[in-house]
């Protein structure tokens, strides 16, 4: 049985959600993967906890349910103790990265994940902002130290975007990636066409039921589709493409008025990101655009997202599905542990 430590850096809710999947699924990964993690390093913004045997999940959870950080983790936790002490005090496996994404340079994450590296980790995070400022550098990192970096929570969590393009389209070449990436806007336009909801209407909601980021500008203003969308360029179509060179506009000038007039004329809006190739440039485009109601991205409503693959030799495909929140974000940083695990042991040839 292969057997993995996790150092976990970032414990905020799908911190804690992963470590609640771990427990709860801990004898199905054994039986169905024969692999199993244990946590033996935690960091949150108040303290961190490290250890040589596995921690205890439950006292784990406990511990920052009702003293708000693991620092106060029972005989070890240290209070004030930073990320990066406990990168390097950490002798783990794997390095975990869940802090919140900084769009402007990437950090404090990519610090962790350059010593989680040097620490000789893996690397998994379901963080943008790192992959956007510097995937090359970090992939190039991670083949010098000879270990995996693993990112595909980072662009539309459940959704298997990267992965798909990676392992299952493997030997065509991607000619163009359109999709749906922030189920946010796409709630908020559902709404303004079902139940002619407006525009500040339909957000107040989305932040109601927490779909809504906490700054809310990065979901309107089309910034985490196009770091998603940027993401997708540089991992699969070999872009070197920076926020500030694309194409961006969010949905907030889209009014009832432009809903009304699409469903007269037989189309939808949709807030897409755009791939593509234009005189052998990758480029990448965020906007609304009104869409044809038989486009395979037009029936995709409320939080779904999608993706569709334009490819040389298999043609078209598009995925979609996969659930919003805080376990869907989590199970998609396990399925890259997994993933993971059968790389690192050569046993992906064993098939499923």
């Amino acid at each position: 049985m292969r057997q993995y430590s996790l150092c976990i850096i970032g414990f905020g809710n799908v911190g804690i959600a992963l470590a609640k999947i771990l427990k709860d699924k801990r004898d199905f990964l054994i039986e169905k993967h024969n692999v199993e993690f244990n946590i033996t390093g935690v960091a949150d913004s108040r303290g961190g906890v490290v250890s040589r045997d596995p921690l205890e999940i439950d006292l784990l959870l406990d511990t920052i349910k009702n003293k708000g950080s693991v620092g106060y983790y029972p005989d070890m936790g240290k209070m004030k103790q930073t990320a990066l002490e406990v990168i390097q005090a950490c002798q783990s496996d794997i390095l975990i990265e869940l802090t919140p994404t900084n769009i402007k340079d990437g950090e404090p994450a990519l610090t962790y994940i350059r010593n989680g590296l040097l620490q000789k980790m893996h690397v998994v995070t379901a963080n943008k902002g790192p992959v956007v400022f510097a995937y090359s550098e970090i992939l190039e990192l991670a083949r010098k130290q000879n270990k995996l970096f693993k990112f595909g929570g980072a662009t539309a969590g459940a959704l298997p975007t990267v992965n798909v393009g990676y392992y299952d389209l493997a030997g065509s070449e991607i000619t163009a990636i359109e999709g749906i990436v922030n189920g946010t806007t796409n709630y908020i336009l559902t709404r303004m066409a079902e139940d002619k909801l407006s525009f500040e209407e339909g957000l107040a909601e989305a932040q109601r039921l927490g779909i809504a980021e906490t700054d809310p500008s990065l979901d309107i203003e089309g910034y985490d589709t196009a770091n998603k969308m940027i993401i997708l360029a540089i991992s699969l179509m070999g872009a070197k493409i920076r926020l500030e060179d694309i194409a961006r506009q969010g949905i907030t000038k889209i009014t009832p008025a432009h809903i009304a007039q699409a469903k007269e004329e037989g189309i939808v809006y949709k807030l897409l990101g755009r791939v593509y190739k234009e005189e052998g440039e990758v480029k990448v485009r965020v906007g609304p655009e009104a869409i044809s109601l038989d486009h395979p991205l037009s029936r995709i409503n409320k939080t779904q997202k999608a993706v569709t693959f334009h490819t040389d030799l298999m043609g078209s495909l598009t995925i979609s599905g996969g659930d919003s929140g805080r376990i869907p974000a989590a199970a998609a940083v396990l399925r890259d542990l997994v993933n993971l695990s059968r790389e690192d042991k050569g046993e992906l040839c064993r098939g499923f």
